[in-house]
């Protein structure tokens, strides 16, 4: 694509640069120059920057890409709702007090928890991340999710905010600020 790009950046520069040998006004080799400068700064930003682009059929407008480096590794297939209901019941239900109290306790469990979604943030080490309010009366009951895009039960593209779900996974330390418990989803279905 990078190849395709400055190819293209070279055909119009040539066509610029023979069109200013032909005509003899010079305001209009000005205009030229400046047209070539303009017209390199995109192209550098993209040979600088490649993943933040994708390249649409509608060339040469580009969209930006809300990925993470960790969903280029994701190969995991995603899973409905039936097909996990077998594993389900490996899953218990953790309270958060246990959970932020006995954090210890939980690592490498298998535990469940819903709650609504207070913030999403991409994570180019984890993958993606949901700060989840557990008591939506309470605004200290969070606890962090890390997920890939292939942890969302089949026909769920996106997690978004206010969102109402069900985590299944499994119990991990403390967040780095060390208030809020982490569970690694296994698997999220709305609730």
């Amino acid at each position: 694509m990078v190849l395709t790009v400055l190819f293209g950046e070279l055909l119009a520069i040539l066509i610029i640069v023979a069109l200013i040998q032909i005509i003899k006004i010079r305001w209009v080799h000005y205009a030229m120059y400046i047209l070539i400068l303009a017209s390199l700064a995109p192209v550098i930003f993209y040979a600088i920057n490649p993943v933040q682009f994708q390249f649409t059929g509608s060339f040469p407008f580009v969209e930006k890409v809300d990925t993470v480096k960790a969903d280029l590794d994701d190969r995991k297939p995603q899973v409905s709702v039936e097909d996990f209901k077998q594993n389900q019941s490996d899953y218990d239900y953790v309270t958060y007090t246990e959970l932020s109290q006995n954090n210890s306790l939980y690592r490498g469990h298998l535990i469940d928890q819903w709650g609504k979604v207070k913030k999403v943030i991409a994570n180019d080490k984890v993958g993606r991340q949901i700060i989840m309010d557990l008591n939506e009366s309470n605004q200290s009951d969070l606890v962090v999710v890390d997920y890939h895009l292939s942890d969302l039960a089949k026909g769920i593209t996106n997690i978004k905010e206010n969102d109402r779900i069900k985590v299944y996974g499994e119990g991990h330390s403390l967040d780095k600020t060390g208030h809020y418990p982490v569970i690694d989803a296994h698997f999220i279905e709305y609730e």
